[in-house]
């Protein structure tokens, strides 16, 4: 079943629900070419990102010819920077970043929301929220709400004080879960 049928037929139902998809394809060394890969680049690994990239795009302007996309909340989120160095040999690994946006927030940001320090952690709130969750307190486990305008906890400390601090050894968690 295509993914676009997928979605049709949750949408039948007129209850919430969630589709995930992964770009599988980028993660191979170099990458997997599809059969509808276009050889629009000398590099393979170009080419598959292209081919990924575009498949992404289509699938979000399918969504805005459908009735339910006004009350749907659609978020891209890279998981981390390009594991190779094909494309991105010789950029500063400072200067490199992970794409992530969201589309139809139900929520409107409070703060800024470009360039900032974040964890995986402020994630799940984020979308929470930006699915029209109200989150007292703006956070949820470790993360912060990023739409909230509050300081995630990489920003209010840093990423060497949150990364020391996962990294902490638990007696309890040990003890009852190890």
């Amino acid at each position: 079943m295509a993914l676009q049928d997928e979605v049709m037929e949750l949408a039948k139902d007129d209850k919430p629900f969630a589709v995930t998809m992964f770009t599988m394809d980028t993660h191979a060394t170099y990458g997997y070419e599809c059969p509808i890969c276009e050889h629009k680049y000398k590099s393979k690994t170009g080419n598959v990102l292209s081919c990924a990239q575009d498949q992404v795009t289509e699938f979000i302007r399918w969504c805005k010819l459908q009735p339910w996309y006004d009350n749907t909340t659609i978020v891209v989120i890279g998981d981390h920077p390009r594991m190779d160095s094909q494309l991105i040999g010789g950029l500063d690994p400072h200067d490199r970043r992970v794409y992530n946006c969201i589309i139809n927030s139900a929520k409107q940001p409070a703060g800024e929301t470009k360039n900032r320090t974040f964890t995986t952690l402020d994630l799940f709130p984020t979308i929470i929220s930006a699915m029209g969750y109200d989150i007292p307190g703006n956070m949820l486990g470790l993360g912060t709400d990023m739409l909230s305008g509050q300081p995630t906890l990489a920003e209010k400390y840093g990423l060497d004080w949150l990364n020391d601090q996962l990294a902490m050894k638990s007696d309890y968690y040990v003890r009852h879960f190890y």
